[in-house]
């Protein structure tokens, strides 16, 4: 190896700074179409800010999350910039290995990645924080009383977000997914109860006998099943840790959440095993589908999350930005091209309502799709399975590859 080549990948050891680059072959261009399929989601939904639901607002919540967390753990581009300078300042006396660096820092295959990347990802978090207080009053205004009650949750910025891991999983079984079976029923009491809305003098973090058992019942289906995780995440985001680890103390169990949510998640990992297996898909088999790996997956469960299905996702966006009815092309040809939806509600789940808009829209399955792209942000930009290489590696396999050319 050549002394100055040396010097260089001492030099950007020596600057110590990471490069965050997926290795495998299929991350490669991922990143793109991920804030690509985003942006178009946000402008739909700042379009349809005045007619969307609670649950496509918890859905940006849940991504304003993900990305403000993916920010955190990603080094800052000003240290990039710092490392530019420091290799750059140690070998003034090779203008060769400066012009390979450049190259290298300009690579569109490595600006898709880290820091480039970084400054859509601000820019996409950006828009998030400040659509959310545009459409709250919107929301208010909609349902006064079912605000009071479950508003909590699009209070804040969601903040339970785990580092990725891979889940122990049950012994392997095989279901078929029976959605007649599955549970469609979110416990709203249960949730008001944490929230402490259930009504005047309601406190918050309150554990009831009979929301206990049934969030912890096991062999639920389908909805009935994320929602069990979601009561406990949405009790973590109240601030009722303690309250569920007395609980567990009294059950002679561990006082964590982990061993529950890897309960629940292996569970559900089987039965979104059984809808893959499934072919024509509705409208509300998809919605379940997105929410199992959306759920899943901010708790850090990383089997739920792949390339083929990121690609499912991009695939069901509409024209428009939105999710809903996969079918809705061929309705809409069978119709003759008109086919109207107006917009309203129907209460098919107590704390998760569906909302269909025009066009073969719907406000909840965008908020769970909108949750979940921003999962796959993080899971492709910041996922052990993609792990990373320092910027002296990026460069030496670079100069490498010039050699060999």
């Amino acid at each position: 190896m050549k002394p100055g080549l040396i010097a260089l990948v001492c030099l950007c050891w020596f600057c110590n700074v990471q490069f965050v680059v997926p290795q495998i072959p299929e991350a490669r261009g991922t990143v793109s179409p991920l804030v690509q399929s985003f942006e178009r989601v946000l402008d739909f939904l700042e379009r349809e800010m005045s007619s969307i639901n609670l649950d496509a607002v918890l859905g940006l919540r849940m991504a304003e999350g993900l990305l403000l967390n993916l920010l955190r753990l990603a080094p800052s581009s000003g240290s990039h910039i710092d490392v530019l300078y420091c290799v750059l300042s140690f070998l003034t006396f090779s203008h060769f290995f400066q012009g390979v660096l450049l190259q290298t820092l300009q690579d569109p295959e490595v600006q898709e990645h880290h820091p480039w990347v970084l400054h859509r990802i601000k820019g996409l978090a950006h828009r998030v924080s400040k659509l959310i207080p545009e459409i709250l009053p919107f929301l208010q205004k909609s349902d006064r009383v079912y605000y009071q009650q479950v508003g909590f949750v699009v209070s804040k910025t969601w903040s339970v977000v785990r580092r990725f891991r891979k889940l122990n999983k049950a012994p392997k079984r095989h279901l078929a997914f029976n959605d007649k079976k599955a549970g469609t029923q979110a416990p709203q009491p249960c949730m008001e109860a944490l929230f402490g809305s259930a009504g005047p003098g309601s406190k918050t973090c309150n554990v009831t006998d009979a929301c206990w058992t049934a969030m912890r019942r096991p062999g639920a289906l389908g909805y009935e099943l994320t929602h069990q995780a979601l009561y406990f995440m949405f009790g973590e985001e109240r601030g009722c840790i303690k309250a569920f680890q007395d609980r567990l103390r009294l059950a002679n169990e561990p006082a964590s959440l982990r061993p529950v949510y890897d309960r629940i998640c292996a569970d559900t990992f089987y039965q979104m095993l059984a809808l893959e297996r499934m072919r024509g898909k509705t409208q509300q088999e998809v919605d379940l589908y997105l929410e199992m790996s959306a759920v899943c997956g901010l708790l850090g469960y990383s089997q739920f999350l792949s390339f083929k299905r990121m690609g499912r996702l991009l695939r069901w966006q509409m024209p428009n930005g939105c999710y809903g009815d996969p079918n809705y092309d061929a309705l809409l040809n069978e119709a003759g091209g008109v086919l109207y939806q107006t917009s309203h509600s129907r209460a098919t789940r107590s704390l998760l309502t569906v909302k269909e808009l025009e066009e073969g829209c719907e406000s909840h399955i965008t908020g769970v799709a909108t949750a979940l792209i921003s999962v796959y942000l993080r899971w492709v930009l910041h996922s052990p399975e993609m792990t990373s290489r320092s910027i002296a590696q990026e460069a030496m396999a670079y100069i490498t590859s010039l050699h060999h050319k």
